[in-house]
This record gives C-alpha cells, structure tokens and sequence, in this order.
C-alpha cells in the first residue's frame, strides 16, 4: 500500500488470525520489504541465520517463522504493487498408521518458480480489477453524461416547441388581421 503522507510504498503485514492486527513495516525492511524494493524473489532457508529476516515482525504472522519466501507481485508497468509472502513450508508425509509427520523444510527452485507464477497471476488479476473499475466508471459517466444531454435536449426541445406555437398563434393572428384588412378595402 501507500503511505498517503509521503506518497512512498509501505509494507503492511496483516494477521490473519484475528483480522484485526495491523503493523506497519518500514519500506525496504525485513524480506518482503526486500522484495518490494528490489523487485526480486527473497528466499530464507533458515530465519535464524539470515539477517535479511526481521524476527520483531514475527507477532504478525501469529507464530515463528523458520523460512520464508517472498515474491514482488507486479503492476502493468512491472514495478511491484504487493508481495506474495509464504512462511514455513511443511511437507505433511501420511504414513499407513495414519501417524502423520509433519516437518519444516526449505523452498526449493520449484517453489520460487511455482510462486513467481502464482504472483504473476495474482499481478495479471489485480489489473484486469484495475481496468474493470475504470471501465465501470465510465460506463456510469457515460451514462450519466447520456441522461444529462437527453435532459437537456428535452428541455430545448420544449422550449423549441413553446417557441413555435407561439409564433404560430402570432402568425394565426398576423393572417387573420391581414384578410380583416383585405375585406375592409
């Protein structure tokens, strides 16, 4: 988003758990800071060894992160508009004891490509919303532009048509007066 007091890019992080919290991050701060400013994918493989990594930010994901990935995602003009932000990958492997083992691992070159498609995506869908509004706003101008001109049309039109019957009744007069005139000579 952007900060309307000095019109710069600012990084939100918004917590999804409780949909209330909200903390801002200074701009190029942290990964995803990072990522918005350099327009690169940041992969962290390990949080705790990566200085890239803001761990005062943690509170927003609502729990601790141990790698994270961050992917710009684009405007029309390719400068980044957002960030796609995924933490913690975990591969969740079923075993035939139904004993589940869940573990953190590290984005792989697959994750980056899948992510870079996935925010290339999530960049291509929020500019056709972009074009939707701005075409939807003139659609209504054009509209309201359309109801203005048949209003004021309406209104020549009746003052045109007051006008005639006004001449008419004068010419009325005038053609009466004139044969008047012609049976008194």
């Amino acid at each position: 988003s952007t900060d309307p007091t000095n019109d710069r890019f600012v990084e939100e992080i918004i917590c999804t758990v409780d949909g209330r919290s909200r903390e801002k991050i200074p701009f190029g701060t942290g990964c995803v800071g990072l990522s918005v400013k350099s327009g690169l994918l940041i992969n962290i493989k390990n949080t705790a060894d990566d200085q890239r990594y803001q761990s005062k930010y943690d509170r927003a994901a609502s729990c601790t992160v141990k790698t994270a990935l961050a992917v710009p995602v684009k405007d029309a003009s390719g400068n980044p508009s957002g960030v796609l932000y995924l933490i913690n990958k975990r591969i969740i492997e079923y075993s035939s004891d139904e004993d589940n083992d869940v573990s953190n691992h590290e984005f792989t070159e697959l994750d980056e490509t899948l992510a870079c498609n996935l925010a290339a995506c999530i960049g291509v869908a929020l500019i056709h919303i972009d074009k939707i509004k701005q075409l939807s706003y003139s659609i209504k101008t054009a509209h309201l532009t359309n109801n203005r001109m048949k209003e004021n049309l309406e209104k020549i039109a009746d003052s045109n048509l007051h006008k005639i019957k006004k001449t008419r009744k004068n010419t009325s007069l005038l053609v009466g007066a004139t044969c008047a005139l012609m049976n008194n000579i």
